[in-house]
């Protein structure tokens, strides 16, 4: 008996795995060609110090990134745009820098027992602007006073008949004493005061503030002498203050501090 062929079975190819999927998506590779822009602290007014490490900072920057490839059109835009910036301080003229620069000192009554003092604005007599700040600029001018005085006495002279005094800025005088006591009440920001110290927390201030803004429109003065030219002009004006039979004979009176914000320009 003849039996019929059979057909041979044919297997079915293996069924791939399939890969299990993540509910994360892929991290995304690092992006190396990208080169990040290095950030430098801002040009402050008068940082003349952190300028030059602007610049030596500028110039290793360039060589490191150009060894690693070119640097693209806008990194190049913008390093050439700092360097100009930082360059531009040194040789601007026009360029102004601004800084503060404050004095301690004591008012001492007269013999009469008053007082009669003028705090000039002229920095001259600080010791940051004979030391330094006149010899790198060639004109400056005030633009901000601020006095703040704290009397030192508790109590007043037997003699003392008029327990106050007045004081005032004024744009006129520099370093001139107040003809009276009138005078400087005729000033357009005159205050009394009590010649007496009162402590805050019984009724009184511990420190009295005049502050006085300058007005813009004050000319340049000669950093060698910056109220030679007169009124309106560099560091030209005071504060003045003024009272009679306050205490007894040369007693100190009050304590103070003086800040005055001056601009500079013209590099030297």
């Amino acid at each position: 008996m003849i039996r019929p062929n059979k057909q041979p079975k044919t297997s079915k190819p293996p069924r791939k795995e399939e890969k299990s999927r993540s509910p994360f998506p892929k991290p995304s590779p690092p992006d190396s060609g990208n080169v990040r822009r290095k950030r430098h602290p801002p040009l402050g007014r008068g940082a003349l110090e952190q300028a030059k490490k602007v610049i030596d900072s500028l110039h290793g920057d360039k060589k490191e990134r150009t060894r690693k490839g070119r640097l693209t059109s806008a990194e190049e835009e913008e390093w050439a745009t700092s360097m100009a910036a930082a360059s531009s301080i040194f040789v601007n003229p026009n360029a102004k820098y601004e800084f503060r620069l404050c004095s301690v000192a004591t008012i001492i009554s007269t013999g009469a027992g008053g007082i009669n003092t003028a705090i000039t604005w002229n920095p001259a007599a600080i010791s940051e602007y004979s030391t330094y700040l006149q010899y790198l600029f060639a004109e400056v001018r005030i633009v901000h006073a601020k006095m703040s005085l704290v009397p030192i006495n508790t109590t007043q002279s037997a003699a003392g008949i008029q327990p106050a005094f007045i004081w005032a800025s004024n744009l006129l005088h520099t370093n001139a004493q107040p003809a009276s006591f009138a005078a400087v009440m005729d000033n357009a920001d005159s205050t009394i005061h009590p010649s007496v110290n009162i402590p805050a927390g019984r009724g009184g201030q511990g420190a009295f503030v005049k502050d006085r803004a300058v007005p813009r429109d004050y000319l340049w003065g000669d950093v060698s002498d910056p109220v030679s030219a007169g009124v309106n002009t560099g560091c030209y004006g005071q504060f003045e203050l003024s009272g009679v039979d306050v205490f007894a004979l040369t007693q100190e009176f009050a304590s103070y501090m003086f800040e005055g914000w001056y601009e500079f320009r013209s590099r030297d």
